[in-house]
């Protein structure tokens, strides 16, 4: 049965390459575990300055505020207990007696859900830090049986991750080259059009337009009377 269940996992895996897809599949059997009243996972953004939230679920009283979380970030440099497991790339454990070690947005989270204990695992693959999963229990220590279960679980997603978030960094990277291709045949265009005018006032009114349309009234204003 558990042999027919991961077929039909790595079935649904293959059909998608996109993270938030992913991510709804990953979490399907992490929802069942009892121990946990909730988990956020982060990925490293692509110049690894931050760790992004990309999926979460909240303690059910506090599930209102996940549209406030979801792409939320965390300083690398912060001291979080999610920087401190993605640097030393192992668990990290977070009790109540202990919490004010930590002055990040993690430890305020802690205090205002009434958590009892904070587990943070590294999402690894081939020795590289790719994020962290923020397990969340208000109840009861996390036992060794439903980590057994969330590090399972990542052995089969590890790779489709990992080729999601390059992905995704590649149709980003597609988006701005296109964005500046955008710009620079503009500009060329508004030149064009400039070398065409004969008078200054023509060549003014041309140039206050591009200018409205580029920045908006405010600021466009602010470089005319500047």
């Amino acid at each position: 049965e558990n042999k027919i269940g991961l077929s039909l996992i790595e079935l649904a895996i293959s059909k998608t390459i996109k993270l938030d897809e992913l991510l709804n599949l990953f979490s399907d059997e992490i929802d069942l575990l009892d121990e946990l009243d909730g988990y956020i996972i982060y990925f490293a953004n692509e110049h690894k300055t931050e760790l992004i939230c990309e999926y979460g679920r909240l303690p059910s009283p506090f599930q209102v505020m996940y549209p406030q979380l979801l792409h939320s970030s965390i300083p690398l440099k912060e001291n979080d207990p999610n920087c401190e497991a993605y640097f030393n790339r192992s668990r990290v454990k977070v009790y109540r007696h202990d919490i004010d070690h930590y002055k990040s947005i993690t430890c305020d989270q802690f205090i205002s859900w009434k958590l009892h204990e904070l587990q943070v695992l590294p999402i690894i693959s081939n020795g590289i830090c790719l994020g962290t999963i923020a397990l969340l229990s208000r109840k009861a220590c996390i036992g060794l049986s439903t980590l057994s279960i969330i590090n399972n679980r990542l052995e089969t997603f590890i790779e489709p991750f990992e080729n999601a978030l390059r992905y995704a960094h590649m149709v980003s990277q597609t988006s701005e080259i296109r964005k500046d291709v955008r710009f620079h045949q503009r500009y060329l265009d508004f030149l064009n059009q400039a070398n065409q005018l004969d008078t200054p006032a023509a060549i003014m009114r041309r140039f206050a337009t591009e200018l409205l349309e580029q920045f908006g009234f405010q600021y466009a204003s602010a470089l005319l009377n500047g």
